[in-house]
């Protein structure tokens, strides 16, 4: 069309070099006229892409805002007078680490496991009347049962790889762990104190971090660890005092990882290992003391790892269908070759092979 409004204009006997040049001109102005419109509108998407993406900054500074005011609040909840406001306080910090997890900030949720953590930690009220100490034990109780809900191996958001710190802190009731996945991360009840109470982690798995519960006491306290798996972990038991009670580890397994009871007292209680498989790793009863109870290593297997019990004692202590023992993989130590002073000798115990006894084929 501009070529011939062109023509129009132009003289009839025009030679063919002005037509062209004319035309040529057109094409270039043309050219940058679309050059202008492409630029522009590429600065039209840029302004709008800005605008965007200030919009988005901007939601996420308020939802960020917002994240933090909830804690503050939450925060006030469980530090609240009354069982029932504290209890919520529990199930909405929980739902705020989820939170915070769902935007990937682990350093947020730690700080809100931290905070249920340390409700545990805190020893309640001395003169606290029945009904108001049964509704305290709901508030910690219900803490524990969160943690184990988050730390389920299919557990989305879960809390995995995260530090839980209840050290020094005085456990009644029953608290479950039953069935956790341990990845990575520290769990500590180090110089903590059972109290007639139940800890379960029956079916756990501890394929990586430590579990710590050196120095606690367990005082007509049940610990169960029935048909966990212990496979890259670090259970450390060092120091602990188990007095009556029951500490149970029928049908774990042990496949890897340490497992220490160096200096472990066991007074007038029962440890069972009865079923337990040992496949791997390292376990260590090192420098521990059996006074006046019950052990049970009833159809428990040695078939690899190192066990000790080097300068362990005994002191009228029933060991219960010790003969039902697997010969051991490898028994380090004074069982090497001949058992501790007063120690009954494990079953199909060969004489004369040396440090490294191996099973039967």
């Amino acid at each position: 069309m501009i070529y011939a409004s062109l023509n129009q204009w132009l003289p009839a006997d025009g030679s063919g070099a002005q037509l062209e040049t004319v035309r040529s001109a057109v094409t270039i102005i043309g050219v940058f006229g679309a050059g202008i419109l492409a630029t522009a509108a590429v600065v039209r998407l840029k302004q709008t892409d800005d605008t965007y993406r200030l919009e988005l900054a901007k939601d996420d500074r308020s939802d960020i805002s917002a994240l933090r005011s909830r804690y503050t609040t939450t925060a006030e909840q469980l530090g609240h007078p009354s069982p029932a406001i504290r209890l919520a306080g529990v199930y909405a910090m929980a739902a705020l680490a989820d939170d915070w997890a769902a935007r990937g900030n682990t350093n947020e949720v730690q700080t809100c496991i931290d905070v249920l953590c340390s409700i545990i930690r805190t020893p309640p009220p001395a003169d606290l009347a029945e009904h108001e100490q049964r509704a305290d034990l709901e508030v910690r109780q219900t803490i524990t049962r969160t943690i184990a809900a988050h730390l389920q191996h299919d557990t989305s958001p879960g809390w995995h790889g995260r530090d839980f710190d209840f050290t020094g802190a005085a456990f009644t009731g029953t608290h479950s762990f039953a069935g956790v996945h341990f990845t990575t991360g520290y769990f500590s009840f180090e110089r903590t104190l059972f109290t007639d109470s139940t800890l379960r982690f029956d079916d756990a798995h501890f394929d990586s971090g430590t579990v710590a519960f050196a120095n606690a006491r367990f005082i007509g306290h049940r610990m169960s660890f029935t048909n966990a798996r212990i496979a890259g972990s670090r259970l450390r038991f060092d120091g602990v005092e188990f007095a009556g009670g029951k500490a149970s580890f029928t049908n774990a397994r042990f496949t890897g990882g340490r497992t220490s009871f160096y200096r472990a007292q066991f007074v007038n209680g029962t440890l069972r290992f009865d079923g337990a498989k040992f496949d791997g790793g390292e376990t260590t009863f090192a420098r521990a003391q059996f006074i006046n109870g019950n052990v049970v290593f009833s159809h428990t297997r040695f078939t690899g790892g190192t066990v000790t019990f080097d300068s362990a004692s005994q002191e009228r202590v029933d060991w219960n269908v010790l003969a039902s023992w697997q010969y051991p993989g490898v028994v380090l130590g004074q069982w090497a070759t001949a058992p501790p002073v007063g120690w009954p000798l494990p079953a199909r115990q060969r004489p004369g092979h040396g440090a490294s006894a191996r099973s039967e084929a």
